[in-house]
């Protein structure tokens, strides 16, 4: 686990960020289709569980 933090980018100052934005490159789409991503539930972790220990079963007994 790192114990130290990298940072990787300089910190922007607020003017350079309004500069960035005031800029015509920077463009604001809106997406005209949302793709909801499946929630996954307790029962889907559930079911991962029970299908794990059956697979683990399985290994111990071909060898």
């Amino acid at each position: 686990m790192k114990t130290q933090n990298i940072q990787l980018l300089t910190a922007l100052e607020k003017s350079d960020i309004t500069n960035l934005v005031k800029e015509a490159s920077v463009k604001e789409t809106v997406a005209q289709v949302a793709e909801h991503k499946a929630i996954f539930t307790a029962a889907d972790y559930w079911n991962l569980q029970r299908s794990r220990r059956t697979r683990t079963g399985r290994r111990f007994l071909m060898a």
